[in-house]
């Protein structure tokens, strides 16, 4: 069994070392895109705390209308 699974684990090892050498071209427009986005959101914390506290606020909301839901 141990041969066998070191050759499977080798397999997918492999597998995904071949994705990301065929995925490289695209690392640098994604980085791109990735580093827009955060400082989009970097944005937006620092010039509207209020809508940041605002969505954290409806998540413990949800989170406790669920927790509500199941004792009930």
């Amino acid at each position: 069994m141990g041969p066998k699974l070191a050759s499977t684990l080798g397999d997918i090892g492999s597998a995904f070392y071949q994705v990301a050498k065929a995925l490289s071209p695209l690392s640098g427009p994604v980085r791109d895109v990735l580093g827009a986005l955060a400082r989009g959101i970097a944005s937006i914390a620092s010039t509207l705390p209020w809508l940041v506290q605002g969505m954290y606020l409806a998540l413990i909301v949800t989170r406790l209308w669920t927790i509500g839901m199941a004792i009930f």
